[in-house]
């Protein structure tokens, strides 16, 4: 009687609990304004929280084979008409809030939830923009190209503007990638315009499509080679302005291989010029000759000490590549000479408190010099000189 007692009463109590505390599981299938986006982008599920705005945990599992999230929770004392909010972020897209009700299926409560997000303006102006230039360009063919842009800085419709870069690398599919270092960011500042550059390669020469303050229509379309006349040039500038000289210098460098970090530290600067490409040229002679790690605690006791001279290009290069910024206390500005193009590298052991100073500079006139005496040059064009 007692054992029988005691099981009635552990039967009752799983009941009362079973009844209190529900499982619930909720199927998300979510596809986008773009359709192709469809499968290549995975939803976020932000937030679950029932009608009185209370936030509820879950878990979270993606079925391949459905191509759908699904999420499950533990609710007490749920009922049909119980409401639930949930929140969800994708890339690219406008943030999507959704009410649903749960039905009731005896051992659990479900939902299925077909949903559609709608893009953001900024994803969709790097998609259309982008499909307008491969209309041009027809790179999609070739399976090269390159982009410059000020999105991720400039806003658009007083929003910031990574979604522009989103659109780019989603419509281009793998032919644009910060991997390959074909997308590029021109620093700037949130006040400037939108502006979208793709170039590519034809045969000797680089077809420049350029589009002006997040506008559809190309303001310039044609040359930007190293080749080009002073004519062509002219025209180029009488376009672009003061991104001519910005759009070109990279456009340049990475038509003959510049490395990937070279060219998004060049936008980062502003442009390719001779302090970028000897910045560079240092910390690899200073990698190469004085590696770290040479004292007595190894890698982990030694860094790097930037001394600068401010006011040449190459400080940018520092501050960049062995991310020196003067915040971190590892740059420091001597503006003590003449010499801007002079930097200083201590390599500095931190046990034994003692470390080599290794000072760099470059010629810029004895580099023209060079320049002249190998090409017959008579006259410096500075994207043929970067090139050289």
């Amino acid at each position: 009687f007692m054992v029988f007692m005691v099981l009635l009463v552990a039967v009752a109590l799983t009941g009362s609990v079973s009844a209190a505390d529900t499982n619930c599981e909720v199927g998300v299938d979510v596809k986008y304004e773009y359709a192709d986006d469809n499968g290549n982008i995975n939803p976020d599920i932000q937030e679950l929280t029932d009608e009185n705005g209370t936030k509820i945990n879950f878990t979270r599992t993606f079925d391949p084979a459905a191509n759908m999230t699904k999420i499950k929770f533990n609710y007490q004392n749920i009922t049909n008409t119980t409401k639930f909010t949930v929140k969800i972020r994708a890339p690219g897209y406008r943030e999507l809030s959704h009410t649903f009700q749960l039905t009731d299926y005896g051992t659990v409560y479900a939902a299925h939830l077909s949903l559609t997000m709608n893009a953001t303006d900024a994803y969709k102006l790097g998609r259309e923009i982008t499909k307008k230039a491969d209309q041009i360009l027809n790179f999609t063919r070739t399976g090269e190209v390159l982009v410059i842009t000020t999105a991720g800085t400039a806003y658009y419709k007083n929003q910031t503007t990574e979604d522009a870069l989103e659109g780019i690398l989603n419509q281009a599919r793998g032919i644009v990638s910060y991997g390959k270092g074909n997308l590029l960011m021109l620093r700037k500042t949130r006040l400037d315009p939108l502006d979208f550059a793709f170039i590519v390669r034809k045969g000797n020469d680089l077809i420049l499509a350029y589009f002006k303050n997040a506008s559809m229509t190309p303001i310039y379309t044609g040359t930007v080679s190293q080749n080009m006349t002073l004519t062509q040039y002219q025209a180029l500038q009488k376009k672009l302005g003061n991104d001519t000289f910005p759009i070109a210098s990279l456009a340049n460098a990475w038509a003959i291989g510049l490395s990937a970090d070279i060219l998004r530290e060049a936008a980062f600067h502003g442009h390719v010029c001779m302090g970028t490409i000897s910045g560079y040229a240092m910390i690899e002679t200073l990698l190469k000759y004085y590696p770290p790690g040479a004292g007595t605690g190894g890698a982990e006791s030694s860094g790097y000490i930037v001394i600068g001279v401010p006011g040449g290009s190459d400080d940018d290069v520092f501050v960049y590549a062995m991310d020196s910024t003067p915040g971190k206390r590892s740059y420091i500005g001597f503006n003590t000479t003449n010499d801007s193009n002079m930097v200083g590298f201590l390599r500095w052991d931190s046990n034994t408190k003692t470390g080599t100073l290794i000072i760099m500079s470059y010629d810029l006139q004895d580099l023209i010099s060079k320049y002249k005496q190998e090409t017959g040059a008579t006259a410096v064009s500075e994207l043929k000189f970067n090139a050289w």
